[in-house]
C-alpha cells in the first residue's frame, strides 16, 4: 500500500501506512546483513591509549599545514587529544629536523598512524 502526504498528517490513518513502511524497511534492511556479525567500536582514546602504553612511534599529520608531519613517542595526552611527545622529528618532504620533547594540541593533529622504524637502525 502507498502513503500519501496527506495519509501521514492524518494520524489515524498514519498508523497502518507507518506500519507497512516501518515493516517493509526493516525487511529490507535485515535481509541484507548477516544475523552473526558483531560490531565492535574502537574509541580514539584507546588507539592513542595503546600507542603510549606499547611505546611505539607515531606519524602526526597536521590539520592545517600538509607538508609538516610530526613523527615522536607519545608520553601523554588527555581528553582534548592534546599529547606530549618524546624525541619528536619533524618531517618536511622527506627532510627530517629532531626538535626533541614537544606539546602538542589536539586541534592541529588531522591523522595518527604507526611510524616507520628510524632509518640507521636507531
Amino acid at each position: 500500500r502507498i502513503c500519501t502526504k496527506s495519509q501521514f498528517h492524518n494520524s489515524f490513518e498514519t498508523f497502518g501506512c507507518l506500519s507497512f513502511a516501518v515493516s517493509l524497511l526493516s525487511t529490507t534492511t535485515t535481509s541484507t546483513m548477516p544475523r552473526n556479525v558483531k560490531k565492535v567500536m574502537t574509541l580514539p582514546i584507546n588507539v592513542i591509549f595503546s600507542h603510549l602504553q606499547k611505546k611505539t612511534r607515531v606519524l602526526l599529520w597536521l590539520f592545517e599545514d600538509t607538508k609538516l608531519q610530526i613523527e615522536g613517542q607519545i608520553i601523554g595526552f588527555d581528553e582534548y587529544m592534546n599529547m606530549t611527545l618524546e624525541d619528536a622529528v619533524e618531517v618536511v618532504n622527506g627532510k627530517r629536523t629532531e626538535v626533541g620533547r614537544i606539546l602538542l594540541k589536539g586541534d592541529s593533529i588531522a591523522l595518527l598512524q604507526e611510524a616507520q622504524p628510524k632509518r640507521g637502525g636507531k
